[in-house]
Protein backbone atom coordinates (compact mmCIF):
# COMPACT_ATOMS: atom_id res chain seq x y z
CA UNK A 1 0.00 0.00 0.00
CA UNK A 2 1.37 3.36 -0.87
CA UNK A 3 2.13 5.99 2.30
CA UNK A 4 1.01 9.34 2.00
CA UNK A 5 1.34 12.33 4.14
CA UNK A 6 -1.85 13.79 5.98
CA UNK A 7 -2.72 16.84 8.25
CA UNK A 8 -3.45 15.79 11.39
CA UNK A 9 -7.09 16.60 11.22
CA UNK A 10 -7.19 14.00 8.61
CA UNK A 11 -5.90 10.85 10.59
CA UNK A 12 -7.79 8.59 13.15
CA UNK A 13 -7.35 10.27 17.05
CA UNK A 14 -6.54 6.21 17.38
CA UNK A 15 -3.78 5.86 14.81
CA UNK A 16 -2.15 9.00 16.21
CA UNK A 17 -2.35 7.79 19.69
CA UNK A 18 -1.24 4.29 19.10
CA UNK A 19 2.01 5.77 16.92
CA UNK A 20 3.19 7.77 20.06
CA UNK A 21 2.31 4.91 22.44
CA UNK A 22 4.78 3.02 20.52
CA UNK A 23 6.96 5.73 21.08
CA UNK A 24 6.66 5.85 25.05
CA UNK A 25 4.50 8.83 24.96
CA UNK A 26 1.09 8.85 27.19
CA UNK A 27 -2.06 8.57 26.14
CA UNK A 28 -3.07 11.53 27.75
CA UNK A 29 0.04 13.70 27.05
CA UNK A 30 -0.85 12.74 23.36
CA UNK A 31 -4.59 14.04 23.42
CA UNK A 32 -3.86 17.23 25.31
CA UNK A 33 -1.25 18.28 22.86
CA UNK A 34 -2.30 16.99 19.56
CA UNK A 35 -6.15 15.89 19.61
CA UNK A 36 -8.09 18.19 22.16
CA UNK A 37 -10.42 20.05 20.30
CA UNK A 38 -10.79 24.08 21.23
CA UNK A 39 -8.55 27.48 21.61
CA UNK A 40 -5.09 26.11 21.01
CA UNK A 41 -5.11 25.53 17.73
CA UNK A 42 -8.26 28.18 16.73
CA UNK A 43 -8.91 25.93 14.02
CA UNK A 44 -5.21 25.24 12.67
CA UNK A 45 -3.60 22.25 11.95
CA UNK A 46 -1.56 20.38 14.99
CA UNK A 47 0.37 18.10 13.02
CA UNK A 48 0.75 16.19 9.94
CA UNK A 49 1.37 12.27 9.68
CA UNK A 50 3.26 10.22 7.52
CA UNK A 51 0.86 6.85 7.09
CA UNK A 52 1.76 3.75 5.61
CA UNK A 53 0.08 0.51 5.79
CA UNK A 54 -3.03 2.45 8.09
CA UNK A 55 -0.60 3.57 10.81
CA UNK A 56 1.16 6.05 11.56
CA UNK A 57 4.49 5.84 10.56
CA UNK A 58 5.75 9.48 11.24
CA UNK A 59 4.63 12.77 13.12
CA UNK A 60 5.41 16.25 12.67
CA UNK A 61 3.99 17.97 15.64
CA UNK A 62 2.49 21.98 14.65
CA UNK A 63 1.79 24.56 16.90
CA UNK A 64 -0.21 27.36 16.23
CA UNK A 65 1.26 30.51 17.42
CA UNK A 66 1.44 34.24 16.90
CA UNK A 67 4.63 36.12 16.50
CA UNK A 68 4.72 40.10 17.25
CA UNK A 69 7.02 43.05 16.41
CA UNK A 70 5.64 46.11 18.10
CA UNK A 71 1.66 46.95 17.54
CA UNK A 72 2.06 44.13 14.91
CA UNK A 73 1.21 40.30 15.05
CA UNK A 74 1.09 37.43 12.71
CA UNK A 75 0.22 34.03 12.69
CA UNK A 76 2.49 31.00 12.45
CA UNK A 77 3.27 27.48 13.08
CA UNK A 78 6.39 26.43 15.23
CA UNK A 79 7.70 22.48 14.83
CA UNK A 80 7.94 20.31 17.53
CA UNK A 81 8.21 16.38 18.03
CA UNK A 82 9.66 15.50 14.70
CA UNK A 83 9.79 11.80 14.51
CA UNK A 84 9.77 8.50 12.68
CA UNK A 85 9.05 4.82 13.83
CA UNK A 86 11.72 3.81 11.35
CA UNK A 87 14.30 6.29 10.07
CA UNK A 88 16.26 4.04 8.05
CA UNK A 89 13.12 2.78 6.31
CA UNK A 90 11.84 5.97 5.74
CA UNK A 91 14.18 8.02 3.08
CA UNK A 92 13.10 11.80 2.08
CA UNK A 93 10.20 11.11 4.85
CA UNK A 94 11.05 13.97 7.30
CA UNK A 95 11.71 16.53 4.40
CA UNK A 96 8.32 15.46 2.51
CA UNK A 97 6.68 16.19 6.07
CA UNK A 98 8.57 19.73 6.64
CA UNK A 99 7.57 20.63 2.65
CA UNK A 100 3.69 19.97 3.63
CA UNK A 101 4.34 22.08 6.62
CA UNK A 102 5.88 24.94 4.57
CA UNK A 103 3.12 24.67 2.02
CA UNK A 104 0.65 25.90 4.72
CA UNK A 105 -1.03 29.48 4.23
CA UNK A 106 1.30 30.41 7.87
CA UNK A 107 3.52 33.00 6.68
CA UNK A 108 6.64 31.88 9.11
CA UNK A 109 7.36 28.25 9.88
CA UNK A 110 9.78 28.42 12.71
CA UNK A 111 12.25 25.13 12.98
CA UNK A 112 14.42 24.87 16.18
CA UNK A 113 17.52 23.31 16.00
CA UNK A 114 16.16 20.53 17.78
CA UNK A 115 18.50 17.11 17.02
CA UNK A 116 21.56 16.82 15.26
CA UNK A 117 19.09 15.07 12.74
CA UNK A 118 16.42 17.85 12.40
CA UNK A 119 19.39 20.32 12.01
CA UNK A 120 20.17 18.26 9.02
CA UNK A 121 17.56 18.43 7.20
CA UNK A 122 16.33 21.82 7.77
CA UNK A 123 18.43 23.39 5.51
CA UNK A 124 17.59 21.42 2.38
CA UNK A 125 14.53 22.78 2.52
CA UNK A 126 15.56 26.35 2.32
CA UNK A 127 14.87 27.00 6.15
CA UNK A 128 17.30 30.15 7.28
CA UNK A 129 19.04 29.87 10.63
CA UNK A 130 19.14 33.44 12.19
CA UNK A 131 21.79 32.65 15.29
CA UNK A 132 21.00 36.46 17.52
CA UNK A 133 17.52 36.35 16.60
CA UNK A 134 15.31 37.86 19.67
CA UNK A 135 12.91 35.31 21.27
CA UNK A 136 10.40 36.16 23.64
CA UNK A 137 7.50 34.31 24.96
CA UNK A 138 5.27 36.75 26.03
CA UNK A 139 2.26 34.19 27.16
CA UNK A 140 2.35 30.57 27.72
CA UNK A 141 0.36 28.47 24.89
CA UNK A 142 -2.19 27.75 26.30
CA UNK A 143 -2.75 30.73 28.48
CA UNK A 144 -3.30 32.90 25.54
CA UNK A 145 -6.96 31.40 24.70
CA UNK A 146 -7.97 31.94 28.45
CA UNK A 147 -7.15 35.56 27.96
CA UNK A 148 -8.86 35.89 24.63
CA UNK A 149 -11.67 35.25 26.19
CA UNK A 150 -11.51 38.00 28.97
Amino acid sequence: MPSRIEPLSQVPADWVVDYFRRQQVPEALVRWKFLAPGPPSRGRERGIAWIRDDRVQGFLGLVPCRLGRGDERFDMTWTCDWSLAERANAPGVGVRMLQRALAADEPVLSVTRGSDFTASIAPRVGHHTIEDAARTFVVPLRAASLLERL
